[in-house]
């Protein structure tokens, strides 16, 4: 039986957040793929636009513009949605803002993380501005209350399953997990710039952004103890680092972050909350060894292979990096190990799961 989605993306703006570029652009033609599912797509002429030239297939889906970049006209556009949407077909909101249950439809929401939870949880911990503090509070509670009204919560990745679960209350949607998975294009890097040991003194640590949930103090005091270790921060600079053997490369090319990934001894990524990890998987399809933040689902997607810190314990960072540049061993031991356990995040694997849960909803049938 065919299951007919619509995929609200009224509030996404090409260009604005490579997160959800990254996640649509690797998603959306797998999902399109699928035998049983009729997508399509809503959302602004300039999203029209970055689907035809993103793409590398023809879609199938159809793509309808229903919004603008202005907020008023994506409210607006919301509304619209409904009208298009019959009993028995789904809606799927993919960016954490859902439109919430009306007339019987049903709909799916993909919640990424808990990053505005935690801000707002842990708000004397981050010395933040009001505006700032605002923005998270809004964010949060607006996804959760669309999320708490939807037929099914998504997550990206397994870890953030249960505390998703509680985040929604014992009342909430069933939550599935649907792992991110890599872009092809990055495979396709790997296969050609396989990272090898070299006992290289340079250090990658992709933070994507300046936000204090990344790690940067942490990483501050890290690349203190270390001032022979060049640490190359892929991102925009930041005032909180100022140490002459911190370099921050600024926005850089597919092919140059490949580079960074081959050359470098590890990749240091001290975050304190992540909704999946990205960086981590890319850097284990190169082969690049890993040393992150010992949570849950830094865990989950770095697997048994890389090697972890306590937060906040700078010494065991400090050891565990030594390790990595100092062990011609240890270093291959865990690039084998890591090229191993990234082959399992596949955007394909990603729609499959996604493909059952949009069977479970439509069904009703929620194991």
């Amino acid at each position: 039986m065919t299951i007919r989605v619509h995929c609200n993306l009224c509030g996404f703006v090409p260009g604005r957040t490579g997160g959800a570029q990254v996640f649509l652009a690797g998603l959306l033609p797998e999902v399109d793929a699928l035998p049983g599912i009729e997508l399509t797509l809503y959302g602004s002429k300039e999203t029209s636009k970055w689907v035809v030239e993103s793409f590398e297939r023809k879609p199938r889906f159809e793509i309808v513009v229903a919004s603008s970049d202005s907020l008023a006209n994506r409210l607006v556009a919301k509304r619209r949605l409904k009208s298009f949407c019959q009993p028995g077909e789904l809606i799927w909101s993919p960016l954490n803002q859902g439109i919430g249950q009306f007339n019987g439809v049903k709909e799916v929401v993909t919640i990424h993380d808990l990053i505005p939870l935690h801000y707002v949880r842990n708000k004397h911990s981050y010395p933040m501005n009001l505006k700032l503090r605002f923005v998270f509070w809004l964010r949060w509670t607006t996804s959760m209350r669309t999320a708490k009204r939807s037929s099914a919560v998504v997550t990206v990745s397994n870890a953030c399953v249960e505390p998703m679960k509680i985040a929604l209350g014992k009342n909430g949607p069933p939550v599935y997990a649907a792992p991110n998975g890599l872009d092809p294009n990055k495979q396709v890097a790997a296969d050609a710039k396989r990272w090898q040991y070299s006992g290289s003194k340079t250090v990658i640590a992709v933070t994507s952004g300046t936000y204090p949930h990344k790690g940067l103090k942490t990483l501050d005091l890290v690349a203190k103890r270390l001032p022979e270790i060049e640490f190359r921060i892929v991102g925009k600079p930041s005032s909180e680092i100022s140490l002459s053997n911190v370099k921050f490369t600024g926005r850089i090319s597919e092919n140059e972050l490949a580079d960074e990934y081959r050359n470098a001894s590890a990749l240091f990524f001290p975050s304190r909350i992540e909704g999946f990890g990205l960086p981590v998987v890319e850097a284990l399809y190169f082969g690049t060894p890993v040393v992150a933040t010992d949570i849950p689902v830094l865990r989950e997607v770095g697997g048994p292979g890389s090697k972890y810190f306590e937060m906040d314990n700078i010494d065991e960072a400090v050891d565990q990096l030594c390790t990595i540049i100092e062990s011609r061993e240890i270093s291959q031991a865990m690039s084998q190990s890591g090229i191993e356990h990234a082959a399992q995040f596949t955007w394909s694997a990603t729609a499959e799961k996604y493909h059952r849960v949009f069977e479970h909803v439509n069904s009703g049938s929620h194991p």
